[in-house]
């Protein structure tokens, strides 16, 4: 499991089952994706995210692209907010290529020192219509960091991963015996 901007994972998958052979065969093993606080629809915070990027870029090399497909007026995100549903539906067809989903969306606002920002990516933007949606306690900074074994947001999201992968090992089992 990674975190993984959606700006990587999503367009990938997309351009992976239009590829090779082995893309596709690579794109065909995808079979869960847990989103954490992705902006599907992008957000209204971007341009906090350009204004970090203008001061880091003083010190480092930045992606100046990655701040403008993050804006709620991308048109990359448009496209891509109507391949990757298209997607996910194409392969809910094929029970043994079907992608599960799971949106996990955060709770609590963001600060920047002592300014509160809000929610950097609200609820209507991490979520995909049809697909479950769980809040998370937390903001969109701690969104993927747990303090132990026993916090909240990591029971429930560790509880859906062992969910997952006792579903694909039961799937794993019902193909080989089938071969």
């Amino acid at each position: 499991m990674a975190r993984v901007v959606q700006g990587v994972l999503s367009p990938g998958l997309v351009d992976a089952v239009s590829g090779s052979e082995s893309t596709k065969n690579l794109a065909n093993c995808i079979r869960c994706i847990a989103f954490l606080g992705t902006p599907h629809q992008g957000s209204d915070k971007a341009q906090w995210a350009e204004t970090a990027r203008s001061f880091i870029r003083i010190f480092k090399t930045t992606n100046a692209e990655l701040s403008k497909d993050l804006d709620e007026k991308s048109e990359k995100l448009a496209k891509l907010g109507v391949q990757f549903p298209n997607l996910l539906k194409s392969r809910a067809q094929t029970p043994k290529i079907q992608i599960d989903v799971v949106c996990f969306y955060e709770g609590l606002t963001t600060r920047l020192g002592v300014v509160d920002v809000g929610m950097i990516v609200k609820e209507s933007s991490a979520c995909l219509a049809g697909y479950p949606r769980t809040l998370l306690d937390a903001n969109h900074e701690n969104i993927c960091k747990f303090r132990d074994k026993n916090d909240v947001n990591y029971i429930r999201l560790s509880g859906l991963l062992a969910k997952w992968t006792k579903e694909l090992g039961r799937t794993q089992e019902t193909s080989e015996e089938q071969t």
